[in-house]
């Protein structure tokens, strides 16, 4: 598929704050969790992903929780 456009705006200790355009996010977040998970299997420890999304910081919306390196592995 084609990625989406966006962008790392910042990160804030252990939060990753992107802007994508409208009707990228799934996309964006499928990418990012997936690269998240790839790099935590090397940590050998589990790791708690939370997806939020929102038109801006302060209207996030929680898309999801707790997935961890053993409910992606091999995906």
């Amino acid at each position: 598929g084609v990625a989406p456009r966006g962008r790392l705006l910042l990160q804030v200790h252990d939060e990753l704050v992107f802007e994508v355009e409208e009707g990228g996010a799934a996309a964006l977040r499928d990418a990012v969790t997936k690269a998240m998970v790839h790099d935590a299997a090397m940590l050998k420890v589990p790791l708690r992903i939370v997806i939020k999304q929102g038109p801006s910081l302060g209207q996030l919306e929680t898309e999801s929780d707790n997935l961890t390196q053993t409910q992606w592995a091999g995906h």
